[in-house]
């Protein structure tokens, strides 16, 4: 009895983690990756590279090990919302309480630092470290960026399309070349402000109750949506400008998607603008790194199982986590 209720513990805080969102998070990290040896910037030299790069791929796990602290402490700050919004929050729900919480991102958090540093990565630490002051700026009173128009996709864009991207950079690079590096990062961190405004449309209601002023409460899901359009196409456009077609592909496939949601408002549509786009980043990643798409589905098959048998309920799906019919 002890031992199945500390394995049933464990698997909670391992989704309270949050894992299948962890999944983008690499993506970023194998994209910067990638665009570090393929060529950066507009005069970048491509070379060869390896189909399969399980070492960095590990790294990049023990990285996002900070992103996921930082999506436990955007519960805790976030939990009277939560309680208000569609889905299946953990904490919300009640299956894991605020003591374990704490714990289960404090570990994470600690992990994603000092892993690297005795690993002799300092640089990988500091983006760990970068990651976690973000996501606390993002979370936590007085600035919570999360509940402020533009603050809220700026510190999304930041976290995934620089912090993450940069990560992936580094571990390809082993250094910093910070103008080709930034210039890169570019059209990733447009897509990304567009679906971080995106992800927040169908949390209105909740977030409005709570007293938030997201971009997309202020705006309202039309004019949001249409700010996510256009930072798709200036993400597409740089990425023409600077020949990465990863984010040019990436970009065309996502815009019709767009387009869709504001001829039809339905959520299902609404949601499906960020998840396409993540979908499509991390199958452009997998194409380059098949140990990434090994682990993403291998997440998925793993989510899917654990919230049908520990709570009956359909997740991940293209709408909202439903109950099993």
């Amino acid at each position: 009895m002890l031992k199945t209720f500390r394995m049933t513990f464990l698997l909670d805080a391992f989704f309270l983690l949050r894992p299948l969102i962890l999944v983008p998070v690499w993506g970023f990290c194998l994209l910067g990756y990638v665009r570090a040896l393929s060529g950066s910037g507009l005069n970048g030299a491509p070379v060869a590279m390896p189909l399969v790069f399980w070492e960095p791929v590990l790294w990049i796990v023990v990285f996002s090990l900070s992103v996921g602290s930082v999506y436990v402490i955007n519960q805790l700050a976030d939990l009277n919302a939560d309680r208000q919004n569609e889905g299946f929050a953990l904490m919300a729900r009640g299956v894991v309480g605020t003591r374990a919480a704490v714990w289960t991102a404090l570990v994470a958090g600690v992990c994603s630092i000092l892993v690297p540093l005795v690993g002799r990565r300092p640089w990988l630490a500091a983006f760990s470290f970068a990651a976690l002051l973000l996501g606390v700026l993002y979370s936590v009173k007085p600035t919570r960026f999360s509940g402020r128009a533009v603050f809220d996709f700026l510190a999304n864009g930041i976290g995934y399309g620089v912090i993450a991207f940069g990560a992936g950079w580094y571990l390809a690079k082993g250094s910093l070349d910070w103008k080709p590096f930034l210039l890169s990062a570019t059209p990733y961190t447009f897509l990304m402000f567009a679906g971080s405004i995106s992800s927040t449309v169908g949390d209105i209601p909740g977030d409005i109750r709570d007293g938030k002023r997201t971009t997309a409460v202020v705006l309202g899901r039309s004019w949001s949506q249409t700010l996510g359009l256009v930072f798709v196409l200036v993400g597409g456009a740089v990425g023409i400008w600077l020949q990465d077609w990863m984010s040019v592909l990436t970009a065309s496939l996502v815009a019709p998607v767009y387009v869709a949601s504001l001829i039809r408002s339905r959520m299902l549509i609404t949601e499906a603008t960020y998840k396409v786009g993540g979908a499509t980043l991390m199958a452009i990643a997998s194409v380059r790194a098949p140990a990434l798409a090994v682990l993403g589905v291998g997440i998925l098959v793993f989510t899917r199982i654990y919230f049908r048998v520990r709570h009956g309920i359909v997740y991940p799906s293209l709408g909202p986590a439903r109950p099993i019919q």
